[in-house]
């Protein structure tokens, strides 16, 4: 034998028969659009008008307490244009009023957006879990093994993209039906 003989042999395919399983002949593979289920679950919209609400209340209630610090600091202001009126201790009052309604508006502020993201988070969570599990229970009824999903909006609730090509002609299309289960809910 020859070393180029023994390469050969080496790099030949070796002709072995395997058995295809019937799982493996009968491999199904679906797809969901994430983005357009999204745009139609009717619960993402009713968070969305709920995230809206919060912050038109928070938005609302701020402004009651920036205009409570701005009457206060006006008063406080006007008093000491009347300085000789207004013992030293009652014009401390007037300032702590002041700095005490300008704290309450600045934690207002800050733990409010705290509140709307930690609701937003939770909410996205609800979301996805939601579509996981309608996606789960439309690939068991159909019997899919492997579900893509593809979701092309720059959003909070896509971490990654996954880049999805099929020629089925939208046969393995698994997205209504995940958005039909997921609006009955």
């Amino acid at each position: 034998f020859s070393i180029t003989a023994q390469a050969q042999q080496k790099a030949a395919p070796k002709k072995t028969t395997t058995k295809k399983t019937t799982s493996q002949n009968n491999l199904k593979i679906g797809y969901i659009f994430e983005d357009q289920i999204i745009d139609k679950y009717n619960f993402v919209k009713e968070t969305e008008n709920l995230v809206e609400a919060k912050k038109k209340n928070i938005q609302e209630t701020f402004n009651n307490l920036a205009i409570d610090y701005q009457n206060k600091y006006l008063d406080y202001q006007s008093s000491l244009k009347n300085i000789d009126s207004l013992t030293t201790e009652k014009l401390n009052d007037k300032l702590k009023a002041v700095q005490s309604a300008k704290d309450l508006a600045d934690n207002f502020q800050r733990n409010s957006e705290k509140e709307i993201q930690q609701f937003t988070s939770e909410q996205i969570y609800i979301i996805r879990q939601n579509i996981q599990k309608a996606t789960n229970d439309i690939a068991k009824i159909k019997k899919v093994q492997f579900v893509f999903y593809r979701n092309k909006s720059e959003s909070l609730l896509n971490g990654t993209k996954t880049i999805l090509y099929t020629a089925d002609k939208g046969l393995n299309d698994l997205t209504n039906d995940v958005l039909l289960a997921l609006n009955k809910i």
